[in-house]
């Protein structure tokens, strides 16, 4: 395993007391609290469909004898069909244009459509910030006057956003989201504010989530704001819900030495071997954990303020991100936690060796 500068992401901003979570919709099964769990297995999932909320993604702007926008009636929509209806009545109330909305069952797409023709405002409309046009499919363009736009892209599910309200301005200087179901063309953003829609002329951001099918992150200079979100855009996903297992702002603690050459990775196997009476053997089968020994060696006074601090944030048994190489490679980042006491060894004259032992977090 590749190793270069090493970030501990140990303050996760949802855990946090003050900490309130919500989000555009959420499973009754699969709710947003599920994200001050520190199991990947606890999962979030939005419902299925498409979600409406005002000042998110309501506003169609427009232009057919001026400029002009629908506002769609907020709630959520589990079918093309519904939601399409919504457009319509949104679009009909806003401008008597005999309006129609459909959507495919063999390209899913939506079409709008209209008597007489009109322009869609996707990109120069007032209300881009929280138009629904992305949520229709419609790339961020304003689309030429005709009586049928067709979306550009194919659309099974709305936007989501996940938001923070961490009680007061706090520093936050990374964002992590991890076990997720997006598609490779979904995304993850990163905003915050003062006030509760970071997703409008946002103070911090946005920020891009990136990474793989595992896990996505952004490390970004410290921006102290009180509101937080996460807008999930996966509205190609034909599975129409997102679910993450993790997801927060985060701050890290970055020690300016890599650990040593003292490396060690294991597979740890955790099934049980036992014996009959007869002698004869039987296996308790039980999921194989990656197990990281590290080690920091003749490290300076600043390094071990961090390592010390470090020590106190994560104690034996709290999970954390641990990033091997977070500038050249962010996506060598585990989830684990600590299982063993955070050995600090004196070495004359001024320095400390510090050694731990880093299992992985599984469901």
């Amino acid at each position: 395993m590749p190793l270069g500068i090493v970030r501990l992401l140990d303050t996760n901003l949802a855990q946090l007391a003050a900490t309130i979570i919500s989000a555009s919709s959420q499973d009754p099964g699969f709710l947003v609290t599920k994200l001050r769990d520190q199991s990947l297995g606890a999962t979030y999932r939005s419902l299925l469909g498409w979600t409406v909320v005002a000042g998110f993604n309501d506003k169609i702007d427009f232009n057919r004898g001026g400029v002009k926008v629908a506002t769609i009636t907020p709630g959520n929509y589990p079918t093309a069909t519904l939601y399409a209806a919504a457009v319509v009545a949104a679009l009909t109330a806003a401008d008597a244009n005999t309006w129609t909305c459909t959507y495919s069952a063999t390209t899913f797409k939506f079409t709008i459509g209209g008597a007489a023709a009109f322009t869609l405002l996707f990109s120069t409309g007032t209300n881009v910030a929280t138009s629904a046009h992305l949520d229709l499919g419609y790339t961020s363009t304003d689309k030429g006057s005709a009586t049928s736009q067709v979306a550009e892209n194919v659309a099974y599910q709305s936007r989501h956003y996940l938001l923070f309200d961490l009680g007061s301005a706090l520093a936050v200087t990374a964002g992590v989201l991890r076990n997720h179901n997006s598609g490779t063309g979904g995304t993850y953003t990163l905003y915050g504010k003062s006030s509760n829609n970071p997703w409008v002329t946002p103070g911090a951001g946005p920020t891009t989530l990136a990474g793989d099918a595992d896990i996505r992150l952004a490390y970004f200079g410290s921006s102290s704001m009180r509101y937080w979100a996460i807008v999930i855009n996966d509205v190609q996903n034909s599975l129409g819900y997102a679910e993450v297992g993790i997801a927060a702002p985060f701050t890290y603690r970055q020690p300016s030495f890599c650990i040593s050459v003292n490396f060690d990775e294991q597979q740890d196997d955790r099934s049980a071997l036992g014996f009959a009476l007869s002698g004869a053997s039987y296996q308790t089968r039980r999921q194989r954990q990656r197990g990281w020994s590290v080690e920091w060696a003749e490290m300076p006074l600043a390094d071990q303020v961090i390592l010390d601090a470090w020590g106190l944030a994560s104690p034996r048994g709290s999970c954390f991100f641990f990033s091997f190489d977070a500038v050249d490679n962010p996506s060598n980042t585990v989830y684990c936690f600590r299982d063993s006491a955070l050995s600090k060894r004196f070495v004359p004259a001024v320095y400390y060796t510090y050694q731990a032992h880093l299992t992985e977090a599984v469901p």
